[in-house]
């Protein structure tokens, strides 16, 4: 490991955290939930729990943050909101300041697309457009990423930080109940795909592992930054759907109903100025859904 940067990553086994440790560019030491079944390089945190950054068996020295981790409680909303907070801001904060201590030159935290404020009309987001202004049942979860934002924006002066807005990230081993592994199971089961309009839901699927290597990339960065994560195509469900098939060798069962669905058109301009080229297409990593 001589001559590697030390990074510390939180939500280590979660999709984009499993594709970055597997990178050998860092010296990496994994946050986990614990288990009893730690290993070398992980460090078992409860970050839904009050934890004191100082009584931990994180590294007393480190060069970097990745605060990947995601509260297990999103989908029991609002009865576990305050676990969500716990995960999302204040151990994000309890994070910033072990950065401080350690002497690390960087913060990187995974934020999501999902606050930018909702429209039915076809739009152009960019790292400028109208974010949420207060919270409310179906929006707790992006607020708490915008909170989680706010209070690594805070630590500015001490170290870079980076807030990453991740847009419907795929890949192997993703949670099942999520939209593009959902779709897929639905394809190789013979299920409906419901589809609205002509096309259904436009997304921008990212890559994990592209995601990965830009979380890397971005711990490199000067200053304070936000910065959209999105892959470099805009696609309707039924494409989605179909090129799955296609991979599965399945006859997607579409359902089209009527509905004029958003389409999520992401500029990534300022993240291919800041971290490189786009993440792939999807037709190019669809096959990992089925694995």
């Amino acid at each position: 490991m001589a001559g590697k940067r030390r990074i510390v990553v939180t939500g280590a086994k979660g999709l984009i955290g499993s594709y970055l440790v597997e990178m050998g560019e860092a010296e990496w030491i994994s946050v986990v939930r614990p288990s009893g079944h730690a290993v070398d390089g992980e460090v078992p945190i409860d970050l839904e729990s009050s934890w004191d950054c100082t009584q931990t068996g994180l590294p007393e020295k480190c060069d970097a943050v990745i605060y990947l981790a995601q509260s297990s409680s999103y989908r029991e909303l609002p009865e576990k909101s305050a676990s969500l907070f716990q995960c999302n801001v204040v151990s994000a904060a309890s994070m910033l300041r072990y950065a401080e201590l350690a002497g690390a030159r960087s913060f990187v935290y995974a934020s999501t697309g999902s606050v930018y404020v909702n429209s039915e009309e076809s739009r152009v987001i960019t790292e400028g457009s109208p974010v949420i202004s207060h919270p409310c049942d179906n929006s707790l979860y992006p607020w708490s990423k915008l909170t989680g934002e706010t209070v690594v924006n805070s630590f500015s002066d001490r170290m870079a930080v980076t807030n990453l807005r991740f847009f419907f990230v795929y890949g192997k081993g993703g949670d099942r109940q999520m939209l593009l592994p959902r779709i897929a199971r639905n394809v190789v089961e013979g299920n409906e795909v419901v589809v609205q309009g002509n096309s259904g839901l436009g997304v921008c699927p990212t890559y994990a592992g592209d995601a990965a290597e830009i979380c890397l990339k971005a711990t490199e960065l000067e200053g304070t930054r936000t910065i959209n994560v999105a892959g470099p195509e805009t696609i309707g469900l039924k494409q989605i759907a179909e090129q799955i098939g296609e991979k599965a060798g399945k006859q997607p069962h579409l359902k089209c109903v009527q509905g004029k669905p958003p389409w999520f058109h992401v500029d990534v301009s300022r993240m291919v100025e800041c971290l490189g080229r786009p993440p792939v297409s999807f037709a190019d990593k669809a096959a990992c859904l089925l694995e």
